[in-house]
């Protein structure tokens, strides 16, 4: 017996991800290098790199992509100058299991 595939079968919905977001992942799977920050930056935006840092780090979390998920854990941790900031990065590592950034916090404080 032959089963035919549907034709959607290989089509994945994305949802709440920029262009610019969607593009650097794409462009990490093909190249293995994560993108420069100022290219993630879409026009008119309000954004600073460590917002950008850890959106592109749930978008690796959530495409399982675990090498770029430590490439961005890195990333953040020199970003951090403010009790601010490495409060709210701390919240993100722990809602996504980034024991780098959880680690990197207690040193912090």
């Amino acid at each position: 017996m032959m089963v035919m595939g549907n034709k959607d079968d290989h089509v994945m919905s994305v949802h709440d991800v920029t262009v610019e977001v969607f593009k650097a992942v794409l462009h990490f799977i093909y190249t293995d290098e994560l993108p420069p920050i100022q290219d993630l930056v879409h026009d008119g935006a309000d954004q600073d790199e460590v917002m950008i840092a850890e959106d592109m780090l749930v978008e690796a979390c959530w495409f399982g992509l675990d090498r770029m998920k430590a490439m961005y854990e890195n990333l953040l941790v020199r970003f951090l100058d403010s009790e601010e900031d490495a409060l709210q990065t701390v919240k993100l590592g722990c809602d996504l299991q980034c024991s780098k950034l959880i680690n990197y916090y207690h040193q912090f404080i």
